[in-house]
């Protein structure tokens, strides 16, 4: 057998090797991730506020109608509302859940005692308690009477 024909044989032996482990090898084993459910939880809260904001965007640019928004955006906001009180819960933290009114982009949050947090409907940010706006997005927070 000469050296080429050696590297020949030796480079299709790595290469089918390579192309036949990933579809016979289990590559699920790994450490443990030992977690109470809150990094599940912030990751899900994320992609909810991105479906929010796709939502919009895909209204304003006349992708859907005003109904079909209206529909998806309420489902995905009370999923988001329940997520948030299941994080709050989790975090041993109290929550206020916002109140839809009229228009689903307004949300009018609920006064509450001081060093309560609230979040933006925006962007999910913590609102500090007598801000007009959220310190990340600008949203105008309304407040109820």
């Amino acid at each position: 057998m000469t050296l080429v024909t050696f590297f020949l044989v030796l480079i299709f032996a790595i290469t089918l090797y390579l192309l036949v482990s990933p579809l016979v090898l289990d590559d699920t084993v790994s450490a443990p991730h030992i977690s109470n459910g809150v990094e599940d939880l912030n990751c899900r809260k994320k992609e909810i506020l991105e479906s929010l904001k796709e939502f919009e965007l895909d209204r304003n640019m006349e992708k859907i109608s005003h109904e079909d928004y209206q529909s998806l955006y309420q489902e995905t906001f009370v999923e988001g509302t329940r997520l948030l009180k299941e994080l709050e819960q989790k975090e041993q933290r109290p929550v206020v859940a916002p109140k839809v009114v009229r228009d689903t982009t307004q949300v009018i949050v609920p006064a509450q005692s001081a060093g309560t947090p609230k979040f933006c409907s925006q962007c999910g940010q913590a609102l500090e308690p007598q801000g007009k706006f959220c310190s990340q997005c600008g949203h105008k927070i309304q407040r109820a009477l």
